[in-house]
């Protein structure tokens, strides 16, 4: 039996979600936390049972369509776009630290926009700062997740997003 793309896929995201949900086992709690009905496990393990169950309804319906001779196949996917994404997502990985978020963050979606193909170098910049700035207003305020200042630049320069 041969896996259209979207079994494929559907295997892949289903991988992936249980793989998540077994990462979230090892979120540290506080003692007595575990008695809380909302913990920091709460969410990933709400995302990674969502993602399970989207991930075999997309498996069970590409499955009954597997007979279609419709399907596309895998010579049309632009496999050299991924990779290029691949790439941003490994330099934001890495750069995360010593760029902080919002620089960072900014040049990721900047480079994710132009490799899916946006040209109008506004909408780039744009999009890119004003994603960028909201998270960085919103995590720490929002989620009081600390956002460490940017290393890179002068303390005047640096930006005072935690409390």
């Amino acid at each position: 039996m041969t896996l259209s793309r979207d079994a494929f896929a559907a295997l892949g995201f289903l991988a992936f979600s249980l793989a998540y949900g077994w990462q979230a086992t090892g979120i540290d709690m506080f003692p007595g936390q575990e008695f809380e009905p909302f913990t920091p496990r709460t969410f990933p393990y709400a995302l990674a049972v969502a993602g399970v169950v989207l991930s075999l309804i997309q498996l069970v319906s590409s499955l009954r369509r597997q007979g279609d001779a419709s399907q596309p196949s895998w010579r049309g996917f632009d496999w050299v776009r991924v990779l290029w994404l691949v790439a941003a997502m490994v330099a934001y990985g890495t750069l995360f630290t010593p760029l902080g978020f919002l620089v960072a963050t900014t040049l990721f979606l900047a480079a994710g926009y132009l490799i899916l193909g946006e040209r109008r170098w506004i909408v780039v910049a744009g999009a890119s700062a004003v994603v960028a700035i909201g998270f960085c207003a919103i995590m720490p305020r929002l989620l009081g997740l600390y956002l460490a200042p940017v290393v890179l630049l002068p303390p005047w320069l640096q930006l005072r997003v935690g409390g």
